[in-house]
């Protein structure tokens, strides 16, 4: 391989190195926004929720997807579960799963859970879960 083809392939690669650095939301990027406010959380992307200062951090850890896709008939219409993380100031932790469609009533999975942490409860909606390139969760939290 001669210089000039060799010089080509690490220009190459740089750009594709340089390139996928810049998908946030794919590496957890951790972004800002308000208690009360929808925000779109990628796969294991985190979100830090305040009004002054750093109060809580949400990370979406997982998301289980087993509902019917568009234009097909189903027996059975599913459902999507997430598992999210919690994380005070101090640092202590919380999960909470939620689900959409027809969900598991035994084990008291929906939409909507209140998490306690450091004598504050939150309530953590989830409106939404997008399928794209990268797996996406709408979700709402409260202070209660």
């Amino acid at each position: 391989m001669n210089n000039l083809s060799k010089t080509c392939l690490l220009f190459v690669g740089i750009a594709v190195m340089s390139n996928s650095s810049c998908d946030k939301d794919s590496l957890g990027s951790v972004k800002t926004s308000g208690f009360n406010s929808p925000f779109e959380l990628a796969l294991n992307g985190n979100m830090i929720l305040s009004k002054e200062k750093k109060e809580l951090i949400i990370k979406l850890n997982k998301i289980t997807d087993s509902r019917c896709p568009p234009n097909l008939q189903c027996i059975w219409a599913g459902n999507v579960t997430t598992e999210v993380k919690l994380t005070a100031e101090d640092g202590s932790e919380a999960f909470a799963k939620l689900c959409l469609g027809e969900c598991d009533k035994k084990f008291k999975t929906s939409d909507t859970s209140v998490i306690s942490l450091n004598n504050t409860s939150y309530i953590v909606v989830l409106s939404e879960v997008r399928n794209s390139r990268t797996n996406k969760a709408v979700l709402l939290v409260k202070k209660k």
